[in-house]
């Protein structure tokens, strides 16, 4: 074969890589990050949008590892996969998390499996700590991050105490943890969107219409 018939090859070659390439793009789901403070109603959320619009916006929850002890109700699979602290430190060491990190004497971590399955054309949604949702975005850029928060640091409180799942002392410094966190995303806008979780029907409202902007509705 001459010289130039195989470049003319190769260039038919690399045209055809290309179109794959741009239909792989196409066809590439959409993470979302979802971050907040703890008991900002994020998981409340996120539930929301499965229960009622799952089969419309066609996503799920991604669910993350934990060596936390289940609260009542949780289910494994479901809420989180439940290690002990030696699995969770062996898949560390595999390199099976994106992120993760450690709360409270417990690991808290994302499969990075997640982003094979959105390259696979999968919707997905993760609910990640500030320090998480950097991590990932590192390293899988096209994410869409939304922060969720409350008008004050006392709806914060008033929810926790309600919530009634931790002693004073965990739940005195999940709230300093928050004010930081609100106070930085304050001053530093990090995340693309921001929805003020105040009243339930309203901010659901607000983080549909953000899917939507990524997602295509089905009828």
């Amino acid at each position: 074969m001459k010289k130039r018939d195989l470049l003319v090859l190769a260039s038919i070659t690399m045209f055809y890589i290309g179109i794959m390439m741009g239909n792989t793009n196409k066809s590439a789901g959409t993470l979302f990050i979802i971050s907040g403070p703890s008991g900002v109603g994020k998981t409340t959320l996120v539930e929301k949008v499965l229960q009622d619009y799952k089969d419309k916006l066609l996503i799920s929850k991604a669910v993350t590892y934990t060596t936390r002890t289940p609260r009542k109700g949780e289910v494994d699979g479901v809420d989180y996969y439940f290690l002990s602290k030696d699995e969770f430190e062996q898949k560390v060491n595999e390199g099976f998390f994106i992120e993760w990190d450690q709360w409270a004497d417990n690991y808290y971590g994302s499969g990075r499996n997640v982003l094979e399955e959105v390259e696979r054309g999968y919707n997905y949604i993760l609910i990640l700590d500030r320090q998480g949702a950097v991590r990932v975005v590192q390293e899988y850029p096209d994410a869409v991050t939304i922060w969720i928060s409350v008008p004050s640091i006392n709806i914060l409180k008033e929810r926790l105490r309600k919530r009634g799942t931790e002693s004073e002392e965990k739940l005195q410094k999940r709230l300093l943890i928050a004010k930081d966190e609100m106070g930085e995303e304050n001053l530093n806008k990090w995340y693309r969107f921001h929805i003020k979780n105040l009243y339930l029907k309203q901010s659901l409202g607000e983080l549909i219409q953000v899917l939507n902007e990524y997602i295509s509705v089905e009828n």
